[in-house]
């Protein structure tokens, strides 16, 4: 399957021939097509379409202003044109199904990314309290080794007064 839109259409022509080909061999009379619609902002969703026999129902006649012009005959032009209904449902759901798994694939980055960012300021939290409590130690070391030389300098200058 295709990992890109831009590869869609390979993968497509490559599934209607395998599907044609199996259809021609009486292997398969219908096929139905599963994939994931993209849906901004939520979830993706799954969707299932029949593919073939051609539902007509779903095909809907708008009144033409013209007759429609064409070289062809009924038959061949009819099986041209279902050929290229089935390669475009085909090619959307390819490329619905991509968006889908890239949408997803970015969901679970953006989270990976935001756990990554919560648990960075966390240890630079840690990393900051640290230092502040080791900064503090110095200075309680500094502090009581000044004190006790501000002590030890009176008892110097008691005992020199001393008679």
């Amino acid at each position: 399957m295709a990992t890109r839109p831009s590869g869609a259409p390979d993968a497509v022509n490559h599934l209607t021939s395998e599907i044609y080909g199996r259809i021609a061999r009486g292997e398969i009379v219908r096929v139905d097509v599963m994939f994931g619609r993209y849906r901004q902002g939520a979830a993706s969703t799954i969707e299932r379409r029949l593919l073939l026999p051609l539902d007509t129902a779903t095909l809907v006649a708008k009144p033409a202003r013209q007759v429609p012009l064409h070289n062809l005959p009924p038959r061949p032009l009819l099986e041209k044109l279902m050929a290229e209904y089935v390669f475009a449902l085909l090619t959307e759901a390819a490329v619905e199904s991509i968006a889908s798994e890239n949408a997803a694939r970015f969901a679970a980055m953006e989270s990976a990314h935001d756990n990554v960012s919560k648990k960075l300021a966390g240890l630079q939290e840690n990393a900051r309290q640290a230092r502040q409590t080791e900064i503090t130690s110095e200075l309680l070391d500094l502090i009581t080794g000044a004190e006790a030389m501000h002590v030890d300098s009176r008892r110097v200058i008691r005992s020199s007064k001393a008679p």
